[in-house]
């Protein structure tokens, strides 16, 4: 008599395009084994998995083919096999080769103050935050790569989300990211995405002389003051857009390329003076990194008018003659003039005198 026992072999195999060895980021895989003839009494347990989690079972051809889910995010490290003879498979199966994937947790950055990739700000520092698809460890600075700014100490929020405090360095734009495998994280990430900012600094108008917006002066010519957030270059006079006026001359550098002056003619025809820097600047462009819109200072302009007496008469002389003249001279071009704008005591105007004689 003779005799054969037969066991019936077994393989394994990722499904979803995944081959034996890959990486993915995805935290739910499956797996089918397919077994050389049927056989039954297959279960979850017969499978030995490491590094995940067996999250589903499914019998998809009858006694030949099953699919396994499973879970990662336990390790990098998954693999997945089958024992010779394993449980109560009958007929006996043959041990299955193990079947290998590297987990790497995926990671998406976004950025605080309801800013997204792309945006401009006027912020000097945003906080970047990194949140991974599952736990991860050994998080730190240097894993964060950083164009146009500087990273400050990393902040663990929990074991998947972690946050980085980032200022601008001036230059434009900012770009964060997080490479492939970035230095100690473990399990080992899959690569971000790049998250960008156009940084466009903020510049407050002002005026020297004690002078601030909504004043009235008679001044025919102030001093605007702009000053940047952070040091910029390219401006140029016309970058200050005045209402009322005109800038006078070239504009004058200051502090570092932080702060600028420029001189404003006030043109006296009308008494709304307005001044501000629009986006960008007014003179073309030129302002590198391009500024954020300023605020607007305003002016009220008040001509000044000076008395004097015509003729060779000064203020506080004695005269016996019985007409006198008086002049009016304004700061700048004026209309509207009467005889009654006159307050006059010990005397009076008589309005068919008066005359303009330029204005």
């Amino acid at each position: 008599t003779i005799s054969l026992t037969y066991v019936t072999g077994v393989s394994l195999s990722w499904e979803g395009g995944l081959g034996d060895g890959d990486s993915t980021s995805d935290m739910s895989v499956s797996l089918l084994a397919v077994f050389a003839s049927p056989v039954s009494g297959v279960r979850a347990s017969d499978f030995i998995v490491d590094g995940g989690v067996i999250s589903g079972f499914t019998e998809t051809t009858p006694g030949v083919a099953f699919t396994v889910q499973l879970q990662l995010g336990l390790s990098g490290s998954v693999s997945c096999s089958m024992a010779a003879g394993s449980g109560s498979i009958t007929p006996a199966n043959t041990a299955a080769t193990a079947i290998t994937l590297t987990y790497a947790p995926s990671v998406a950055l976004s950025l605080s103050d309801s800013l997204a990739s792309g945006d401009t700000t006027s912020l000097q520092v945003v906080t970047v935050t990194a949140s991974f698809a599952s736990s991860v460890a050994g998080v730190s600075t240097s894993d964060l790569s950083v164009g146009g700014g500087v990273a400050g100490s990393v902040t663990p929020m929990s074991s998947t989300v972690y946050t980085w405090e980032v200022s601008m360095d001036g230059s434009s734009p900012l770009t964060v990211s997080m490479g492939a495998g970035s230095g100690g994280v473990t399990p080992a990430n899959a690569a971000s995405g790049v998250v960008t900012l156009v940084y466009s600094p903020t510049v407050v108008v002002s005026l020297l002389g004690g002078l601030t917006s909504g004043d009235s002066t008679s001044e025919r010519s102030v001093t605007a003051v702009l000053q940047f957030a952070s040091a910029v270059s390219g401006v140029v006079s016309g970058d200050l857009v005045v209402s009322g006026g005109s800038v006078d001359g070239a504009v004058v550098a200051e502090a570092g390329g932080v702060e600028y002056r420029v001189t404003v003619l006030i043109s006296g025809a009308s008494s709304s003076v307005s001044m501000s820097v629009p986006a960008g600047g007014g003179g073309g462009g030129g302002v590198t990194p391009a500024c954020a819109a300023s605020n607007v200072v305003t002016l009220v302009y008040t001509p000044s008018v000076a008395l004097s007496w015509g003729g060779s008469l000064g203020d506080g002389d004695t005269t016996s003659a019985s007409t006198v003249q008086l002049v009016a001279t304004f700061g700048s071009v004026v209309s509207g003039v009467s005889a009654s704008d006159f307050v006059v005591v010990g005397g009076v105007v008589d309005g068919s005198s008066l005359v303009s004689s330029s204005g």
